[in-house]
């Protein structure tokens, strides 16, 4: 449960080089692009793209910002908060085209037994960082660092708010919100990069990649509406005090995940 809170946030707001890019692909095309030329070439264009992915995610940090103080506001309306997040679907759409359209040109530039070099060695190095990771999680277990998510978010919800019915409305409603969030995770975790068919294939078209990137968005709609909804329950449960203290718990924890 702590992998998928962890990575909440930059699922929701971030931009992502790997999702349409393999794993360690500027390293495989130095490794196994043989002609000069057309390696420099290539890696030309992974720079481009690497530049309309930074600029991206830095928009995505000032829309995160946006959006805490849309949360953290008593005054803020459903609709506000609607208005926000379909706004940063349409401008995620419109970046995902751009990144589709640089991946598969740079896709043409490489031929198809470099391709299949560069996918072994991208392959590989993904394993040795799974196996990385995995360890340093096995470790931080070990040493008691398995943290529940929210954990803060559901005290602040006990110690404020007095009556037990309006505490169980506004647990019931977290719980549901990080169910959803673990089975947003999950289904991410199938589409990755190097585990996906599409994605490994050098020749996929911008329809199939645009319409997977699609299911990952309607994905994190359903987390947008669980936050909504989530973020209207404590309203309607709590006066300004027993907001305020829920809710400045809340948005630092998400903060926390956004790292």
């Amino acid at each position: 449960m702590i992998v998928g809170t962890v990575a909440l946030l930059t699922i929701l707001f971030g931009g992502g080089f790997d999702f349409f890019f393999i794993d360690n692909l500027e390293k495989g095309v130095k490794e196994y692009v043989i002609e000069k030329d057309r390696r420099k070439e290539i890696l030309a264009d992974l720079k481009t793209s690497k530049k309309l992915i930074s600029n991206y995610s830095k928009e995505r940090k000032a829309k995160y910002k946006t959006f805490k103080k849309l949360n953290i506001s008593h005054e803020t309306t459903r609709e506000d908060l609607v208005d926000f997040f379909n706004k940063l679907y349409k401008e995620r759409v419109a970046y995902q085209k751009e990144i589709v359209d640089s991946r598969i040109a740079v896709n043409k530039k490489i031929k198809a037994d470099e391709w299949d070099s560069i996918m072994v060695f991208s392959k590989t190095s993904l394993d040795k960082q799974i196996e990385k990771d995995q360890k340093k999680l096995e470790k931080n277990k070990d040493k008691g660092k398995d943290i529940t998510p929210f954990v803060k978010t559901r005290k602040a919800i006990t110690d404020n708010v007095l009556d037990s019915e309006k505490q169980q409305i506004l647990k019931s409603g977290l719980d549901k919100m990080i169910s959803s969030i673990e089975e947003l995770m999950i289904e991410t975790g199938t589409i990755n990069a190097n585990e996906s068919k599409l994605l490994t294939n050098q020749n996929a078209t911008k329809d199939e990649l645009l319409k997977l990137g699609n299911k990952l968005n309607e994905m994190r709609r359903l987390i947008f509406d669980e936050l909504i909804d989530f973020h209207m329950l404590v309203k309607e449960n709590t006066n300004i005090t027993e907001w305020d203290k829920i809710m400045k718990t809340f948005n630092k924890e998400l903060s926390i995940t956004a790292n």
